[in-house]
């Protein structure tokens, strides 16, 4: 089956399929061509290419990592395809109307993996909020100049590793005692799979592009936010 014929399917779990074959055999064009095609045909949108085919890919391979069925260097290039095609889908989107509210969007300086940050920041920038990402391993110090800088109307965390833990709840601290009262969520695999992290740091967890949006316009609009 060609990346072609394959991704005129656009289900998500064939797409899934299809190109996490393509990559860990390292055809790197094939695996792009499989989900840039659909997208751009419409057949599938933003969110659930990001949800529901590059998140459970990037699962699947932290998981055959961990069985030792795949090498660093492969989890490793496949992260960074990962990001390559979360990039190029950015740049297919619709331009957004701005709502000029600011979202600061950043990783514990113990988590070494953004790529789900990367997803979050383009699917709210589709949205029209100013998505500022600082990426993995941000150290408490410079998030919280930047916050300060930046004003902005919430602060994301994303946390895939349990080994970051730690390093979560000494920058949600730091960022409560710097700017008490800001809004600070959480999201990523960790506190998807163990979800009394959120509850440990005493922050709410948004899981999906939909939980995200409700949870800022619940910040815009006081009252409409989900409990």
């Amino acid at each position: 089956m060609t990346a072609v014929s394959a991704a005129s399917t656009a289900e998500p779990n064939e797409l899934a399929r299809v190109y996490l074959g393509h990559a860990l055999a390292g055809r790197d064009a094939d695996a792009v061509q499989t989900l840039i095609d659909p997208l751009i045909a419409g057949a599938i949108d933003l969110v659930s290419l990001f949800e529901r085919v590059i998140t459970p890919a990037a699962y699947r391979v932290g998981d055959l990592w961990y069985a030792q069925q795949i090498s660093v260097a492969d989890e490793h290039f496949v992260t960074q395809l990962n990001q390559k095609l979360i990039a190029i889908a950015g740049t297919l989107r619709p331009v957004p109307q701005s709502n000029s509210e600011c979202v600061v969007l950043a990783c514990p300086s113990d988590e070494l993996h953004d790529t789900g940050l990367r997803m979050v920041a383009e699917l709210l920038i589709a949205h029209g909020y100013a998505a500022r990402t600082l990426g993995a391993s941000t150290p408490i110090p410079a998030l919280l100049d930047y916050v300060a800088e930046a004003r902005p109307l919430a602060v994301g965390l994303s946390i895939a590793s349990p080994m970051a833990i730690s390093s979560l709840t000494a920058t949600v601290n730091a960022l409560r005692e710097a700017q008490p009262g800001l809004p600070i969520f959480i999201g990523g695999n960790c506190p998807q799979r163990y979800p009394d992290v959120a509850t440990a740091v005493g922050v709410p967890t948004c899981t999906t592009t939909e939980e995200t949006l409700a949870y800022l316009a619940g910040l815009r609009e006081p009252g409409t936010a989900p409990s």
